[in-house]
């Protein structure tokens, strides 16, 4: 998501604290979000864990929000100096994350091939719509 961010602009995350484990690893839920005990942001699982502010460091800046304890607040500052791909790629760049996406969504299973499913009917109902909207 900070990759595709304009540099200045942020994202906004707000999820259930650690559903993975309140749903047993069961279909999309498959990691846990939470803040470690330095204040960091996290992502884990039962077998890894994934420290996002460090992960992000120098490229943007991460803040947890205050939040009710069942949940969790996280903006994703891009800072304003970082260019992560150059805009003469920028379509290719695109069409690899979207890639990356569907084939992340199919290793999901059932819910994976649902979701891609449901990018692609979006997908293709826009470009018929403004291919229509040009005819009249």
């Amino acid at each position: 998501m900070i990759e595709v961010s304009k540099p200045g602009g942020f994202v906004l995350l707000r999820h259930a604290r650690n559903e993975a484990v309140r749903e047993n690893y069961l279909g999309l839920h498959q990691w846990n979000l939470d803040a470690s005990p330095d204040g960091d942001f996290i992502i884990w699982n039962k077998h890894s864990s994934v420290n996002v502010t460090q992960i992000l460091a120098g490229q943007a800046n991460v803040t947890l929000l205050e939040s009710a304890p069942e949940h969790i607040v996280v903006t994703l500052t891009k800072n304003p100096g970082t260019i992560l791909f150059e805009a003469d790629d920028a379509r290719l760049r695109l069409r690899e994350l979207l890639v990356e996406i569907s084939d992340t969504a199919v290793s999901l299973g059932r819910e994976g091939l649902l979701m891609r499913a449901c990018f692609s009917v979006q997908t293709y109902t826009q470009y018929i719509v403004k291919k229509l909207t040009r005819l009249f």
